[in-house]
């Protein structure tokens, strides 16, 4: 009877032994991978309007509007009407004038680089139009742009492939460029200023 009871006093330790073991399983393989994700095409249309000739370098005003493909394609043709009153935009100290198309709003730039904001309508997924000024001649520009779409970089060769003109009510006009791919970098789309 006492032998039964001593292996009673062990009966903790034997519990004990046994969670420690059960603890010291080796840790769970943490396996990742890729999910696919959805390719949506995004588009960059930017409208130059050339401004002020400075020493070595022009200058330009850029109507730039940016964002999911199918929703910027639903605007262009009043993005385009719009383009073309632009009128006064010969002095970059001023913002130039135009006329909205109904429905769109002006709005006040969130960055230094911004001179104005448009909103081409109500919705939050309505794209937006940056309105900004930098120089650079359009080569460089053209590339800058292509280069958030990891595309390869137009040539002086190919140049005028990579725009159209858009008479203004001025009588002058404006380089009309896009750019179209699924791999557009945010954050990139303002122009940078030439050096």
């Amino acid at each position: 009877m006492v032998k039964i009871f001593q292996y009673f006093r062990l009966i903790p330790f034997i519990l004990a032994g046994i969670i420690v073991a059960a603890g010291c399983d080796p840790k769970p393989e943490i396996r990742t991978y890729k999910a696919p994700r959805e390719e949506v095409e995004q588009v960059l249309v930017s409208a130059m309007l050339w401004c002020e000739d400075i020493p070595e370098r022009p200058w330009w005003w850029f109507f730039t509007i940016r964002g999911d493909g199918e929703q910027v394609k639903k605007v262009m043709d009043d993005f385009k009407k719009w383009v073309a009153t632009v009128h006064n935009f010969k002095d970059r100290k001023n913002l130039p004038e135009w006329q909205l198309p109904a429905g769109w709003t002006q709005e006040a730039p969130r960055t230094q680089l911004q001179r104005a904001i448009i909103k081409t309508g109500p919705n939050q997924d309505s794209p937006e139009i940056v309105v900004s000024d930098f120089g650079g001649d359009l080569l460089i520009n053209i590339n800058r742009w292509r280069g958030q779409f990891d595309l390869p970089a137009a040539t002086k060769d190919n140049l005028s492939d990579n725009y159209q003109m858009i008479p203004t009510r001025t009588g002058e006009e404006a380089y009309l460029v896009q750019v179209t791919g699924t791999s557009f970098q945010r954050g990139a789309g303002e122009p940078v200023p030439a050096k």
